[in-house]
């Protein structure tokens, strides 16, 4: 989890809307690491 959230988290960073999105994608990733 660690190395997908950092890379997801290093993406986000650079973007205007870090703290909008951030939640959403780090859910996001986890849904999908559930599924996999």
């Amino acid at each position: 989890r660690s190395g997908v959230s950092g890379v997801v988290g290093m993406e986000v960073d650079g973007l205007p809307f870090h703290n909008t999105h951030a939640e959403m994608i780090q859910k996001l990733v986890d849904v999908t690491r559930a599924q996999v």
